[in-house]
């Protein structure tokens, strides 16, 4: 099944198709597979700066799941999907998240798979379908009809969502020698999740706001903030609502693709300084889109050349 799914990816760079190419002719060889995981571990320091992040994610993953380091195929398979979202590459997003599904699968986090095989084939029927209808290949209806299958199988256990933090080391014991502590190595990083926080003394469920993702890992490369929601002008936000007295989660950035949700910066009407608004991001038209059910009171607003994004949304937090 893992060699099923890999062999669906379409990635551009030629040079990580052969890779890709590699896992799947050695997918039972574990020490070949080793030797394919030093090899990109050396070159994925920087990975983030990398257009290839998407695809050398995707292929880590696999390689974390064959070797059964499950939870490490869950961190880099999530990297993957928000890559491939970040850069609208929607066939190799969907591909990604069918592997996000079967990772999840073969870790028992039978929710967690219903999550990721549920926008899958949202994003298929809803978007790859109704573009593709004259080219619409074999291969494509057989991800299809896995996708019924998987999600008819999958029952509906109540929701887990979590915030990653960054990584801290755990050391597996610490001697106090005549000489100070001595440390000695960890084996792994860890990652710790949180799923509740406190905001004026008032638990809050956190929840991702992308797609797919069940998990939002915090990267070291970006600054992140909260901001209280005020008004109902995203009240219908999906795939989860934004309402009022919710804190979302941002990172920093001027730069955001299409449709993500956003922190925008607009000129008051006195000229004297900003407004600060939550919206979803039209970038092919350059438009603030409110997403409530009360869609008369808040048209779109275009992104004037003085106004400016702000950072893009992650999560929200949300009273429980």
């Amino acid at each position: 099944m893992l060699a099923k799914i890999l062999k669906r990816f379409r990635f551009s760079s030629p040079e990580v198709q052969t890779r890709l190419d590699d896992l799947i002719n050695s997918i039972h060889n574990p020490t070949k597979l080793h030797s394919i995981l030093q090899e990109m571990e050396s070159e994925t320091s920087s990975c983030y700066l990398c257009d290839n992040e998407g695809p050398c994610t995707a292929i880590l993953s696999a390689i974390h799941l064959a070797l059964q380091n499950h939870s490490k195929a869950q961190h880099t398979i999530e990297t993957a999907v928000q890559h491939f979202y970040n850069t609208n590459d929607l066939w190799d997003l969907i591909i990604s998240l069918e592997l996000g599904g079967y990772i999840q699968d073969q870790g028992n986090n039978i929710h967690q798979a219903r999550l990721f095989y549920k926008e899958a084939w949202h994003l298929f029927t809803e978007q790859y379908i109704p573009t593709h209808r004259y080219d619409y290949e074999a291969i494509a209806q057989e991800v299809k009809t896995e996708l019924e299958a998987l999600l008819a199988n999958n029952p509906h256990p109540p929701p887990q969502t979590a915030l990653m933090l960054n990584t801290l080391p755990v050391y597996e014991s610490v001697q106090a020698g005549p000489n100070g502590p001595v440390w000695q190595t960890y084996p792994d990083p860890v990652y710790p999740e949180i799923d509740i926080l406190l905001f004026d003394n008032k638990s809050h469920q956190i929840i991702p706001t992308i797609p797919g993702i069940s998990v939002v890992r915090l990267l070291p490369t970006r600054k992140y903030a909260w901001v209280r929601v005020k008004g109902d002008s995203m009240n219908s936000a999906s795939p989860v609502t934004l309402c009022e007295k919710d804190y979302v989660l941002m990172y920093e950035t001027n730069v955001a693709e299409h449709q993500q949700i956003v922190i925008a910066a607009l000129p008051d009407q006195a000229k004297s300084g900003y407004e600060y608004l939550v919206k979803r991001y039209d970038k092919n038209n350059n438009l603030l889109l409110s997403e409530t059910n009360s869609p008369k009171k808040y048209p779109s607003i275009p992104l004037p050349p003085d106004g400016y994004i702000l950072g893009v949304v992650i999560a929200v937090a949300k009273p429980v």
